[in-house]
């Protein structure tokens, strides 16, 4: 461990700390609101189902489904457990961060300290996986937003699925259209839809 080494990562410790201590913040406050949003969302659901019982009505599946799922314990951890888990993580991470600062600003505060090569690779390696997740997690959240949306569009393709008889009209609609603009003939019949 040198000076300049000693500044240098405290300079890496320091910046990763501060994101990290932003993502734990507000991965912690995500997870609040999602636990009051499914509670509100089961309440609000279970006060339905009395008023259709009190009107001796069927209560609504969906109802049913989100008080069943604020009854059982297994909804609750499928639904929070990447929040809670993501949380862990970064405050692990934060608090590594800061035992190794504090060993090198021991170090830097003693008169004359001896080389510690022990203290200067921990500092590395504690770096190295900080900088790691902190890459890793933009990484798993770009992919899960992708995965996300490709999900949302798969639903709302399958549930406007034309019929025959609409793929033919939507495909003869795309025709008029690409006629109309580009003044070229039909395109081939096999690149419809």
């Amino acid at each position: 461990m040198s000076d300049d080494y000693a500044a240098v990562i405290t300079t890496v410790i320091l910046a990763v700390l501060a994101v990290g201590s932003v993502q734990t913040y507000t991965l912690v406050r995500r997870l609040r609101d999602a636990m009051v949003e499914w509670v509100a969302e089961a309440v609000d659901a279970r006060s339905r189902v009395v008023v259709a019982l009190r009107a001796a009505q069927p209560p609504s599946p969906d109802d049913l489904a989100k008080v069943d799922a604020l009854t059982r314990p297994d909804a609750a951890v499928r639904r929070l457990t990447p929040a809670y888990v993501a949380s862990f993580v970064w405050l692990a991470v934060c608090g590594v961060l800061v035992y190794v600062q504090i060993r090198v600003l021991k170090w830097a505060g003693t008169h004359h300290p001896e080389k510690d090569p022990d203290l200067a690779e921990l500092a590395f390696y504690v770096c190295t996986v900080a900088v790691g997740v902190l890459v890793i997690e933009g990484v798993i959240r770009g992919v899960a937003g992708l995965v996300g949306r490709m999900r949302l569009m798969r639903t709302e393709i399958t549930n406007t699925r034309p019929s025959d008889e609409e793929l033919a009209e939507f495909n003869n609609s795309l025709d008029r259209y690409r006629n109309e603009r580009s003044g070229e003939p039909p395109a081939d019949p096999t690149q419809r839809l």
